[in-house]
């Protein structure tokens, strides 16, 4: 029994002494246990919060195992950005999400070269869609967004014709969510897919739902992901099951659609001379006539408007024709369905939990929104700036929205946006970088393969850069005479070198979506509703609850 003991205490001395010594040159933090590290110490709802407390308690640079993975997290901004601007934290920590089940493919998991060559390129096919500061094509891509704002402004006109607005009832009672999830879903299905869905669409359903459950399922906080054997454990194994078939499925459904975007490419190729290939190498000639698992019937426009798989195709084709080996090592039907899938989950994910946030925060906030309503009227009156977009689909009376050059002057809006940012970060543990060799930062040694976290929850949440964090308060973005301005202590699209790519595209839906539901509505939250729990639900994003609002149509 005594001998028991001893070895028991021996193994604890020379885990101690192991963790010491290897960590000599690392940045303070805590020990944690054996295996799990400081795994279980974490609050696994607000993992964000728990990392905060120890940033309070071990400074803006401090490190602890999660698992067998080292994690280094940064909670001052300064450290942030000149961590995150260098080459060697640019790669992705060793996860079981990234590595695993993503395999490191598509853009959000890549790293190295991969990396490298579709941020380059991607860059460039989101300036081509017209991601840019002015110019005609940022007015064809206002235009495919306004086509969603209508959309969402149809499915609110049909809620209160169905809660029998038009018998008298000024106001009626509804879940935004699942209108602004369709509406803003099928403007980002146009530009990633060529595609848009019907509301009823059983396919777009499975893909609402996937959307919706999967990124609660895969945070950073996930156990499973320092520690990859826990996925078969009872507690885990029904979450990757359910990751792991609806990568398949949407991979399938996928494949469909890239089928169907080569051959109807194919065919508007001259003679069909340059045919475009799948990746088994069989040219496809001419698009399909059977309608079988038929995922976008005609509503597949890929051949007539610009979108991201109809570039990828193209610049496949470009690099095989001039006998580039990238276009079998990159340009890989593997490559494109996570690309897809990342373009898709990124540009609806955080947008859409940014415009759910804002309309709770303005439904809780009347005076400010009907002050914010005031000044997009006035703007619209002075520069005539609401013109008809066209007809409802019912055949009903034009819808007046306002233009995004007008929106962008409109500097509360602006501010009301960057305070929902900050005060509910969409990602509050930032997106972890990993480094790709031993490096130094801030005098300590950081070793290769550690998980970095850009800590964004505890830069916007500082008291002494934001006093009274948790008030909603616009003005902190407006200086004495009301014009916006960005503080450095705020960094909602993240910094450096793989800074968020859809940085303009997100300001434009927000910017049009949001000025748009202003100006048509005027909403508050039900009685029943209006003790909300409002700090949210953290999966990969910070989710607001669900909720149901009350509005009444002000603007025709």
């Amino acid at each position: 029994m005594e001998l028991k003991w001893m070895l028991l205490l021996s193994s604890i001395i020379i885990y101690v002494s192991y963790c010491f010594f290897r960590r000599r040159n690392f940045p303070p933090g805590p020990l944690g246990i054996p295996i799990l590290g400081y795994l279980p110490f974490l609050n696994p709802r607000l993992p964000y919060i728990s990392l905060q407390d120890l940033s309070r308690k071990y400074g803006a640079i401090y490190g602890l195992y999660l698992g067998s993975v080292y994690t280094v997290v940064l909670s001052d901004v300064t450290i942030i950005r000149e961590a995150l601007k260098r080459e060697e934290y640019t790669g992705r920590a060793p996860l079981y999400l990234t590595h695993g089940i993503m395999g490191g493919y598509g853009i959000v998991c890549a790293e190295g070269l991969l990396w490298k060559d579709q941020r380059r390129q991607s860059s460039e096919w989101l300036r081509r869609l017209g991601m840019s500061k002015f110019g005609m094509v940022r007015s064809r891509l206002e235009k495919r967004i306004k086509a969603g704002v209508e959309e969402f402004l149809q499915m609110m006109n049909n809620s209160a014709i169905s809660n029998k607005c038009a018998e008298g009832k000024e106001q009626f009672l509804v879940n935004p969510m699942h209108a602004l999830l369709h509406s803003m879903g099928n403007v980002i299905n146009d530009l990633v897919f060529g595609i848009t869905y019907e509301h009823d669409d059983a396919t777009w359903k499975y893909l609402q739902q996937l959307q919706e459950e999967g990124v609660k399922h895969i945070g950073v906080s996930g156990v499973v992901n320092f520690l990859p054997l826990l996925r078969f454990s009872p507690a885990n194994r029904n979450t990757i099951a359910f990751l792991l078939d609806g990568k398949r499925r949407t991979h399938a459904i996928y494949d469909r659609i890239i089928e169907k975007a080569r051959s109807v490419l194919s065919a508007t190729t001259k003679n069909g001379s340059n045919a475009l290939e799948s990746e088994s190498g069989e040219s496809i000639e001419n698009p399909r006539n059977d309608s079988s698992n038929d995922d976008c019937s005609s509503n597949l426009n890929v051949g007539d408007v610009d979108c991201i798989l109809k570039y990828f195709l193209q610049e496949k084709e470009r690099r095989l024709s001039q006998g580039d080996d990238s276009a079998h090592s990159i340009y890989k039907d593997i490559q494109l369905r996570h690309l897809l899938a990342d373009f898709f989950g990124a540009g609806v994910d955080t947008t859409l939990t940014t415009l759910r946030w804002f309309l709770l925060y303005m439904a809780k906030n009347p005076s400010l929104q009907a002050q914010l309503r005031t000044a997009i009227i006035e703007t619209c009156m002075i520069s005539d700036a609401v013109v008809a977009d066209g007809g409802l689909a019912n055949g009903d009376a034009a819808v007046w929205n306002p233009n995004l050059n007008d929106l962008e002057k409109l500097d509360l809006l602006k501010a009301c946006i960057s305070e929902t940012q900050r005060i509910r970060s969409v990602v509050p543990l930032g997106i972890p970088h990993g480094t790709t060799k031993e490096t130094e930062l801030c005098g300590f040694a950081i070793p290769k393969n550690s998980m970095i976290i850009p800590l964004q929850w505890a830069v916007h949440m500082n008291p002494e850069f934001w006093p009274d964090p948790e008030k909603f308060d616009p003005s902190r973005f407006l200086t004495a005479t009301g014009e916006y301005f960005a503080p450095p202590n705020f960094i909602p699209f993240q910094t450096g070198k793989r800074i968020c790519l859809g940085e303009e595209l997100a300001r434009m839906l927000l910017y049009l979506f949001a000025g748009s539901i202003i100006y048509h509505y005027e909403f508050t939250l039900s009685a029943e509703e209006s003790n909300v729990d409002m700090q949210g639900e953290c999966g990969i994003t910070l989710t607001p609850p669900h909720y149901s609002l009350l509005l009444k149509k002000v603007n025709n």
